[in-house]
């Protein structure tokens, strides 16, 4: 498949330029990695990765495994295809499959760049996050 890169690391400064030439964006999580402990013991299942909300404001379309809370904001968007694990086969035909569709490809990653410049800027989170802090507060 000569049209599928592994570039390994990117420099930050040359992330958005990959993304930007892909017509799909696949995460594809190593399970075992995104398991672990807080320093007080308790466990953190899974860790929503940032390249979630990167590829959303792009406008690409994600193929990932569904994860619930972890994706939630990929799924409200209409922005991905999600592969419930261990779907090996699934989730290899989604990734063939959507490049192949342009127009699902577009609208999916329309959705979701609309989704995330409503939801998910700097400004935004930072509102939501002071509101819930001043609830909190309002409720002690």
């Amino acid at each position: 498949m000569s049209n599928i890169r592994f570039p390994g690391f990117i420099p930050n400064d040359q992330i958005a330029s990959w993304i930007n030439i892909a017509d799909v964006a696949i995460y594809f999580p190593n399970l075992e990695v995104t398991r672990w402990k807080t320093k007080s013991g308790q466990a953190i299942e899974y860790i929503k990765p940032l390249k979630f909300i990167e590829y959303m404001m792009m406008g690409k379309p994600i193929v990932t495994l569904y994860i619930e809370d972890m994706v939630e904001e990929v799924k409200e968007a209409g922005g991905g295809v999600f592969v419930k694990k261990p779907d090996y086969q699934l989730f290899a035909k989604e990734i063939i499959e959507l490049p192949k569709d342009p127009d699902r490809r577009r609208k999916m990653g329309q959705s979701a760049r609309e989704y995330a410049l409503q939801n998910c800027t700097l400004d935004v989170v930072i509102k939501k996050r002071v509101e819930i802090i001043n609830r909190l507060l309002a409720e002690r």
